[in-house]
């Protein structure tokens, strides 16, 4: 405090000499010049004045300069959370719909053999809404086809309403212990990862026994989110402890 005080003595002085100085200067610059070194002298001298904060002081520049960065901050913040929202509306875009299907029997309990209109074959997991299809294009997918293995999804019929699924929806057929109900049958299986931080789809590949791909593709229905399950829907505990499983 006792500092401060005695700051605030020399500035005072150093403001008082400073309009002096004006005052003498006044009539051999002339008002112009005069007037204008006044202007930002003050200018200068205002952005010195200290500011009592908790446990000492600070300054004015001080204080205008952490306005503006966190002024940055936020409108920093604002572009990331419009680029995220731009990146989970394109997400939605994975599925048409929800899938439109029969019931043709209930081989394990929590899951349903259904069929499509069009005639194709999956499992609906209740808990989690998802729809799985049988094991499509075995063999013919190579690790990290990302665009090829989507498209093949995409044009399981209906067109658009299956899509390939992500790493944390394959989090839910496992859980579900869908292995009992689908099994793999030695195949690999190709899916990718949502980073919702960096707007970013990563392939991600679980190699089967023959070291071979196949595909199984995921819809979805009314109980499931519109565009189907991300990382960030899962617990990260959890999430942990499903990846160390895989390892293994």
């Amino acid at each position: 405090m006792i500092f401060l005080l005695f700051f605030a003595l020399v500035y005072f002085l150093l403001a008082l000499a400073g309009l002096w100085y004006l005052y003498r200067g006044y009539r051999r610059r002339g008002p112009l010049r005069t007037v204008l070194l006044g202007v930002f002298g003050l200018a200068g001298l205002a952005l010195l004045v200290p500011l009592p904060i908790h446990g000492g002081f600070t300054f004015l520049f001080e204080a205008l300069l952490s306005e503006l960065s966190t002024y940055r901050e936020a409108v920093e913040e604002v572009g990331v959370q419009v680029e995220r929202r731009a990146f989970e509306k394109k997400l939605e875009s994975r599925f048409a719909g929800p899938l439109d299907y029969t019931v043709v029997d209930e081989p394990a309990p929590g899951w349903e053999r259904v069929r499509t209109p069009a005639g194709v074959d999956g499992f609906h997991e209740r808990a989690s809404g998802l729809v799985w299809s049988e094991l499509l294009a075995r063999g013919e997918v190579a690790p990290f086809e990302l665009e090829r293995a989507k498209e093949i999804c995409r044009g399981l019929p209906p067109a658009g309403t299956w899509a390939l699924p992500t790493s944390a929806e394959w989090y839910f057929f496992r859980k579900a212990k869908g292995e009992r109900v689908a099994p793999d049958e030695g195949y690999g299986t190709v899916s990718f990862t949502v980073d919702t931080e960096m707007g970013l789809e990563l392939p991600t590949t679980h190699l089967g026994q023959g070291r071979k791909l196949a595909l199984r593709c995921v819809a979805r229905t009314g109980a499931a989110p519109a565009r189907g399950y991300i990382r960030d829907d899962v617990p990260l505990e959890e999430w942990n402890r499903d990846q160390l499983e895989l390892l293994r």
